[in-house]
């Protein structure tokens, strides 16, 4: 069996409290070349910000489709300090067919706290297009969801601490996984004996790093991940394969295995053809008439595959060069993989999307 995989402990953990907040305001969009929308709301919203610039202007005189009612959302990460800035995606609320040449002006985004974090503007960027003539219309991609990159800054600063209620580092596994968490508490450990800290493994999903009273302060807990930022560590692959009935497609670990046994199968196609024929009367026979008669033709062909041993594999090597001896399409390698897993030769969990 192949080596498991060795990689650096943070690309398979994260700090159990540095979850980011999302962050949602309800913005103005300006700028549409007719292509805003026309509803109330967003007419009323235009109306409103013109009305913050001393300019009194009913809202029969304001022109259609040249703004949008939009939702600003963006992701505040922890340890975030005022300047920071974040990217910010905007989405259509109203009727508006596209927000391309769109500028977002000032709109202030708030946490679940109510407070407000950010506030963001600026010129969108919409990936879609949408072209349309008298008798055709052609859309790509969204065409009413745009992104500013950069385009909030943060105002209020979000308390964050790297320790958790009792004191202690908290890490996250990204891909949860009871013998990677043993493997990352045991390296951990070893890293950080010296320092009076131990490293536990808590659940498949979470590696607890207990610190000394007397250190538990942001500086050392800081100075404690720098530390271990670069440990290899080393990963367990989930025995899982991942089978794609449309496509055909098979994503298998390293550590599946397969069992010995005699794979065959039977491709049955059946071929239904409707032919129209000319049917013209016998010489001599006149009450006879032309006709055209439809005619049926149906064609079946079978093609079998040999029985052919299928041996065991520890690897994904070894299970594709198995299966490729059987000289299977798709569909096949599909079906193969769900009778395997059915009958217990397949020792991992299937997965059918």
């Amino acid at each position: 069996m192949a080596a498991q995989p060795t990689v650096r402990l943070q690309q398979v953990t994260r700090l159990h409290n540095s979850q980011p907040n999302l962050l949602e305001g309800v913005g103005l969009v300006v700028g549409l070349n007719a292509t805003g929308a026309g509803d109330v709301v967003s007419r009323t919203a235009l109306q409103n910000f013109v009305r913050t610039h001393n300019l009194n202007i009913r809202q029969s005189d304001l022109v259609t489709g040249a703004a949008s009612l939009v939702h600003v959302s963006a992701e505040l990460p922890a340890f975030s300090h005022e300047g920071m800035t974040l990217d910010v995606t905007v989405s259509g609320i109203g009727d508006a067919t596209s927000l391309f040449g769109g500028m977002l002006v000032q709109t202030e985004l708030r946490a679940v706290d109510g407070k407000v974090y950010a506030l963001a503007a600026g010129r969108l960027i919409v990936g879609g297009f949408s072209a349309a003539g008298k008798t055709a219309k052609v859309t790509r991609n969204h065409t009413t969801v745009g992104h500013v990159a950069k385009g909030a800054r943060v105002v209020e600063e979000l308390k964050s601490t790297f320790l958790s209620p009792a004191g202690h580092l908290e890490l996250q596994l990204i891909n949860p996984n009871e013998l990677t968490a043993v493997s990352i508490a045991k390296r951990v450990d070893e890293a950080l004996g010296s320092l009076g800290c131990r490293a536990l493994a808590i659940d498949r999903g979470l590696v607890r790093i207990e610190l000394p009273a007397a250190t538990r302060s942001e500086a050392f807990a800081l100075d404690v991940l720098a530390r271990i930022a670069e440990l290899p560590v080393r990963v367990h692959n989930p025995a899982t394969v991942v089978v794609n009935e449309a496509t055909g497609l098979v994503l298998a670990g390293e550590g599946v295995m397969i069992s010995p046994c005699t794979v065959t199968m039977e491709d049955l196609t059946i071929s239904v053809a409707t032919e129209d024929e000319v049917v013209q009367p016998l010489p001599g026979i006149s009450n006879g008439e032309t006709a055209i008669v439809p005619r049926t033709m149906i064609d079946i062909t079978t093609n079998k595959t040999e029985l052919k041993p299928v041996r065991g594999g520890a690897t994904v090597a070894e299970l594709l060069e198995n299966l490729k001896a059987l000289e299977l399409t798709p569909r096949q390698l599909v079906v193969v993989f769900q009778k395997l897993a059915e009958h217990g030769y397949l020792q991992a969990e299937l997965k059918v999307n």
